[in-house]
């Protein structure tokens, strides 16, 4: 895959998996910044963002720029303007013509897509919800709602949206107007 014109790519640490290929599903970090050095987003202090490469259904520079990473790996990629379509439209603080630039840490290459990941990995959920996630994750998935699986799904959402909303309520709050954002990109 060619990478798209104006993308940079630079090494700050290899990893020592395997190389990412085009549609691996993969488990990182992520901070992105403004070329003056403002953050615009990070996932620092919440769960790693998680996507399947090469298919579109992310910013470009991470859709183009973990193809080829080594989990463990550390990297830097600066995107240009023209490039940054979906990130001024996710989060409309960011300035027209800014150059963003991305610091990705592969965390982890899973074999399969976790649907629970940004629970079980985010600090913003109590010990009672991830629980129940793992009592969850741990049935049988079954149609019937009086079943068990779907009593602890219902719990699970339940408690989950709350919490949700609960740090949202607290960011908003406090937020002063800067451009950090710490809602997650869509998953695909």
């Amino acid at each position: 895959m060619q990478l798209a014109k104006g993308i940079e790519i630079k090494e700050l640490r290899l990893g020592d998996g395997r190389e990412i290929l085009p549609k691996d599903i993969v488990h990182f970090h992520c901070l992105c910044r403004l070329s003056k050095g403002d953050i615009a987003f990070t996932t620092r202090g919440d769960a790693p963002w998680q996507i399947r490469v090469g298919t579109r259904d992310s910013f470009v520079a991470l859709d183009q720029g973990l193809i080829g990473m080594r989990e463990g790996g550390l990297r830097q990629i600066k995107v240009p303007p023209h490039l940054t379509y979906l990130e001024r439209r996710l989060y409309p603080n960011l300035p027209d013509g800014a150059i963003l630039i991305y610091e990705i840490e592969l965390i982890r290459v899973p074999s399969a897509w976790d649907n629970t990941l940004h629970i079980r990995e985010s600090p913003i959920y109590s010990n009672e919800t991830k629980a129940l996630e793992v009592r969850w994750s741990s049935l049988a998935p079954d149609t019937d709602i009086q079943s068990e699986f779907q009593q602890v799904q219902a719990a699970l959402f339940s408690h989950a949206q709350r919490e949700l909303n609960d740090h949202r309520r607290a960011q908003t709050a406090s937020s002063d107007g800067a451009i950090s954002k710490s809602d997650p990109i869509p998953e695909g």
